[in-house]
């Protein structure tokens, strides 16, 4: 693929730009909407920062104080633990909101929730490029009410801001896409590069669709986005060399998760065992990355069946009802029950309509579909390598969005009878299909992990 010229770049803006400014007005509906949402869940729920939540908020002030990326002031920059977290950038946002705002939950929350809401907005873009003018207004106003997105901006969690520079992100390998200059390559380059820097799940990205590109004999536009990559993920690099000696990209975080999901007799969702507990108290972060790493392969190598049955089993998981972001533990009684089911219903609707917008979408050759493809692929491995729950089936969330929104609007024309027949039939057909997929997943997991089911389901009922 080769550059478009200056004429062509400014005739596609054009196009975008008229046909933004028709939609526009729902579009600051959707906003308003998207906002007032997740403002009144933060600030009613008023959410204690806890766990990871508290780990982050604990490096964001030590940054603010000029400790370094610790936990807490006084801890020995190599013996500390942080670097087996996500990534740096998203204790950076936080601290740069504290300097600017003052240290106060309550602007973060208000932060966030403007930020996602934006995220709604980059997703009318990125449904409108890829399914149509419909499908983008379906999948921004979708974004806007799913309640799994609606209630991380109360939490200091990285999930809301790895969203937001994602979408921003595809939205910028769109644009490279759709005209391809150094330029455009280059700044989709440094927006994965600091996604990648919020969560490492992003480094899968870059590598699909870098690979992609360089089949498709765009190598110059995929060697510009590995250079702005390189750009933004360096100088952490070199400084964690400095530090560690060590020279991992992002984070050292990957390997103990690795261990935990892959070992004889795992389920994929196990809590740390007893050795991989030992191994973390007794050594720092790097050594347990590599002995993470390998223990892990060593059990691929002497067990794969049961590997390959752990990946079948946590393929099932991430299309199961029962992997619900409404189990919170600051919420009891009614609450609860309201945040399970409202995420469980949300969840139902995503993976079912969203198995059947992906299928309808699969053979129709658009180059910016594709591209949204390898963004679910690479969302979708480290959930069949590492292990499943809810939160970390996020990094899916914009993709299934827009293919939940593609499935639901073909059901739509089916049902009002526009198109043909065949094409009707067609569009019930798969939507049934992902229905009947999730039930089964559903019913699966939840045969499989009864005594967890029963459990949760007493927990509830005693509150």
């Amino acid at each position: 693929m080769g550059f478009g010229t200056a004429t062509e770049e400014r005739v596609r803006s054009l196009r975008f730009a008229c046909h933004l400014t028709d939609d526009r007005r729902v579009l600051v509906c959707i906003f308003v909407i998207a906002l007032a949402l997740r403002l009144s869940y933060a600030f009613l729920q008023d959410v204690a920062p806890a766990v990871d939540a508290r780990a982050y908020n604990g490096q964001a002030h030590a940054l603010l104080q000029g400790c370094g990326y610790v936990y807490e002031c006084g801890a020995s920059l190599r013996d500390d633990a942080s670097i087996t977290r996500p990534g740096i950038l998203y204790p950076l946002f936080l601290a740069g909101v504290y300097q600017v705002f003052g240290d106060s939950l309550r602007i973060v929350w208000i932060v966030q929730s403007i930020l996602d809401s934006v995220t709604c907005l980059f997703l009318y873009a990125i449904g409108r490029a890829t399914f149509g003018p419909a499908v983008g207004l379906l999948s921004s106003a979708m974004a806007a009410v799913t309640f799994d997105l609606m209630i991380y901006p109360a939490m200091l969690l990285t999930e809301t801001f790895y969203l937001f520079l994602m979408t921003a992100t595809l939205l910028s390998v769109f644009a490279t896409e759709r005209s391809p200059s150094w330029q455009r390559s280059f700044l989709a380059g440094v927006l994965l590069g600091l996604s990648a820097l919020t969560r490492a799940v992003a480094l899968g990205f870059l590598g699909l669709i870098t690979a992609w590109r360089v089949r498709r004999e765009s190598r110059v536009v995929a060697l510009v986005l590995v250079a702005g990559a390189i750009v933004a993920i360096a100088p952490w690099t070199v400084r964690n060399y400095k530090v560690y000696g060590e020279f991992p990209m992002v984070s050292a975080g990957g390997g103990v998760n690795f261990w935990i999901g892959n070992y004889h007799g795992a389920t994929g969702e196990s809590p740390p065992t007893p050795e991989v507990n030992r191994f973390m108290r007794e050594n720092s972060g790097y050594k347990i990355d590599r002995e993470g790493y390998r223990q892990g392969l060593a059990f691929i190598l002497e067990y794969p069946g049961e590997f390959a049955k752990l990946v079948a089993m946590r393929f099932i998981r991430t299309w199961s009802v029962l992997r619900t972001n409404g189990f919170h533990f600051h919420m009891e009684g009614a609450e609860r029950i309201i945040s399970i089911t409202l995420s469980a219903g949300t969840s139902a609707f995503l993976l079912s309509f969203g198995l059947a917008g992906f299928w309808l979408g699969l053979r129709e050759s658009n180059p910016l579909r594709r591209c949204l493809d390898l963004y679910a692929l690479s969302a979708m491995i480290p959930l069949l390598l590492f292990f499943v729950s809810a939160r970390y089936r996020l990094p899916l969330y914009p993709a299934l969005i827009v293919y939940a929104a593609a499935g639901a609007w073909k059901f739509w024309e089916g049902l009002k009878g526009l198109g043909s027949e065949g094409e009707r039939r067609k569009a019930i057909r798969v939507v049934g299909t992902g229905v009947l997929v999730v039930l089964l997943a559903t019913s699966f997991d939840a045969v499989d992990r009864l005594p967890e089911v029963v459990a949760r389901f007493r927990s509830i009922l005693s509150l």
